[in-house]
């Protein structure tokens, strides 16, 4: 793992020793750094780690023909678009968006079309979101493992991990008939958590991670986690869970960041030395930007760690309702909330204007309303000047409406 938004090298590191130590996870990877050479060239610091995969000691997952009985490692990966092109046949989805079936993986049974197991599996999931939704704590506990959900929510809202609603979120289907659950995990991929990360699109919350306490919650992004989290059972159980680690724990992961960037702080430099834009990624916050040694970056991770810590003691005693706000992506389509509410019609957001139809679906391509058509990229941004689609260009006025007859731009005439 290359660690590449991450010039402290220890935040997938940390995540992960702290998983191990909470112990509710069927699965949790081991870590440790490596200096990588490829043909004779150095290529810096690496992180090597457990695959995302089950085999004998590692996930030790049931595979069974029948899917009632065989156990999955599933990825919830907002990044598909299911039913677009192509989608394997390995894909399935639920309100919350996609997910891909990472194990078991081959035999011809699973690269069927529409297979008995991804049926299964997609049920399973549906099944699983509707008790969340239901808010009912029996139907909740019989399709999930408590006890590792709250863990894994505790790792990644403590560490202000942003791929909670994206990507990256590893689930596992496991046990037989009544003692069959859901269980959260394992960890991976928080390069982009801790501070470290920033929006590039909006330059106005580039600074929203900076900030531990500010930060606000942020693994509650996640559909399920935010429902859950509005349940006062369940925000008890994480209470006591986190007050039960805080101390012990979670004490030991910031004391291991201290050794680890003592130990390693002349390789680490080193690899920001190979690479000297590390840290300097699209993605990384101002702060992390400003950073220019190893040791910095790793006195700032813990620094930040420590303070968030202190709030989410703070945060988890707070009694309000945890809102939808912002985007926030359902059947695999944005929608974007203020105060639970889905918004409608143009938004101006991020320095762009987005349409959402009347069930407030962001669009994409052509959009036609007030008698004007309109053309909105991949990302949903209304477009201004020309556009080239579907082998024709076509030119929009500074209101973003398509131009028809003649039209003078750039000191030349066109029709």
């Amino acid at each position: 793992m290359a660690n590449t938004i991450d010039p402290s090298h220890l935040r997938n590191f940390s995540a992960l020793y702290l998983g191990s130590l909470l112990g509710s996870m069927p699965f949790t990877p081991n870590a440790w750094f490596v200096h990588l050479y490829l043909d004779g060239e150095y290529r810096g610091v690496y992180m090597l780690t457990d695959e995302r995969d089950a085999s004998e000691g590692r996930g030790n997952l049931r595979i069974d023909i029948d899917p009632t009985i065989s156990e999955y490692m599933i990825e919830f990966d907002s990044r598909v678009r299911y039913g677009g092109t192509p989608v394997n046949t390995h894909w399935v989805q639920n309100r919350i968006g996609s997910f891909d079936i990472r194990y078991p993986s081959t035999g011809a049974w699973m690269n069927q079309q529409n297979n008995a197991h991804a049926l299964y599996v997609e049920d399973f999931l549906t099944r699983v979101d509707g008790a969340i939704v239901s808010g009912d704590r029996t139907q909740i506990e019989a399709m999930i493992d408590i006890e590792s959900f709250i863990d894994f929510y505790i790792v990644n809202e403590l560490m202000a991990n942003v791929d909670a609603n994206f990507s990256s979120m590893f689930y596992q289907i496991r046990g037989l008939g009544e003692q069959r659950r859901l269980y959260a995990g394992p960890l991976w991929d928080f390069d982009q958590s801790s501070g470290g990360a920033a929006s590039p699109a909006n330059v106005a919350i580039r600074n929203l991670f900076d900030n531990p306490r500010t930060t606000g919650p942020v693994a509650t992004r996640n559909d399920w986690f935010r429902r859950l989290l509005n349940e006062s059972w369940f925000r008890e159980e994480v209470r006591n869970r986190w007050l039960e680690v805080k101390d012990v724990e979670v004490a030991e992961m910031l004391n291991r960041i201290e050794y680890m960037a003592v130990t390693f702080e002349q390789d680490f430099q080193r690899d920001i030395n190979r690479w000297p834009n590390h840290g300097n990624h699209t993605w990384n916050s101002q702060t992390v930007r400003n950073l220019d040694t190893a040791m910095e970056n790793a006195e700032f991770l813990h620094w930040w760690l420590t303070e968030r810590a202190d709030w989410l003691t703070e945060w988890l005693y707070d009694v309000y309702i945890i809102q939808n706000q912002g985007w926030v992506r359902e059947w695999n389509h944005w929608i974007f909330y203020r105060d639970d509410i889905r918004q409608t019609g143009w938004l101006w957001d991020a320095g762009s204007w987005f349409y959402l139809d009347s069930e407030g679906i962001m669009q994409t391509g052509w959009v036609h309303t007030g008698g004007s058509w309109f053309f909105m990229n991949n990302s949903g941004r209304m477009q201004t000047g020309w556009v080239y689609t579907g082998g024709s260009w076509f030119f929009m006025n500074n209101s973003g409406r398509m131009q028809t007859g003649w039209v003078h731009t750039g000191g030349s005439w066109f029709l």
